[in-house]
């Protein structure tokens, strides 16, 4: 809902519509009156009638017009609120409610190196989930539903990729320790992150169910490794630790 906003593209949209919709129901009745000769004149009868049936079937056909748009844009605009509506009460697979987030950007001046950034972030971190009234805390790159992700390519140990195929791509998502936690996602299997994944030896990987049942339809993928990026056949191949159910 935060994405949506009226920009000039709408609104000049709008005057348009508005605009061709007064030349188009106002065409008509100009044209007629163009054809008229102008100043008061006597018309035989049976011209007028015929004339003023003519006109009064105009006017029918261009309310029966008026009153089919309208039936279209308010059934429109029922369907549009009742998704909505429906939208609101899917389950997003973790809880919104009590959470409160910041986007941060560091200076690169004040911090150039990664130890630097590390740093303040770790201190930063360290404050918020001592603030009484926090529950968990916790950092990620993206929001949920994925606002912003890294979009790689990954290789299943023992897999092979099919020939003259591309590797499947996933989005892949770096999140603090506790992001499960704070953000209440439930586990459905396996564990999830300890402070001692973030060691440089360590790498563990956490999908969700949807991925687990279309890449590891016939096997438990807890214990699997994968390789994210372009393959390296030297490379180290992460390890899956969780599924979580989302």
């Amino acid at each position: 809902m935060e994405e949506i906003t009226v920009d000039g593209r709408v609104l000049a949209f709008t005057a348009l519509i508005a605009i061709m919709t007064g030349i188009v129901f106002g065409l008509v009745p100009a044209m007629r009156s163009s054809g008229s000769p102008a100043g008061p004149s006597l018309r035989e009868g049976g011209r007028t009638a015929t004339s003023g049936r003519s006109a009064r079937r105009l006017h029918g056909v261009l309310v029966v017009a008026e009153f089919s748009l309208a039936l279209v844009v308010l059934t429109g605009a029922g369907l549009l609120i009742r998704t909505l509506s429906q939208l609101q009460s899917v389950n997003p697979g973790f809880n919104s409610s009590h959470i409160v987030t910041a986007l941060l950007t560091l200076p690169q001046a004040r911090y150039a190196n990664a130890p630097q950034v590390t740093s303040f972030y770790e201190q930063l971190l360290a404050r918020v989930q001592n603030t009484p009234g926090v529950e968990a805390a916790s950092m990620t790159m993206s929001l949920p539903p994925n606002l912003l992700e890294l979009t790689n390519p990954f290789h299943i140990e023992g897999k092979p990729d099919a020939p003259g195929q591309p590797a499947p791509a996933v989005g892949e998502i770096p999140v603090g320790t506790d992001y499960f936690a704070t953000l209440g996602i439930p586990l459905f299997r396996g564990r999830l992150f300890s402070d001692q994944d973030r060691s440089p030896g360590t790498h563990v990987l956490v999908i969700n169910e949807n991925m687990a049942r279309r890449y590891f339809p016939d096997q438990d993928p807890v214990g699997a490794r994968v390789q994210t990026g372009e393959y390296d056949p030297k490379g180290s191949c992460p390890r899956l630790s969780a599924l979580w159910a989302m």
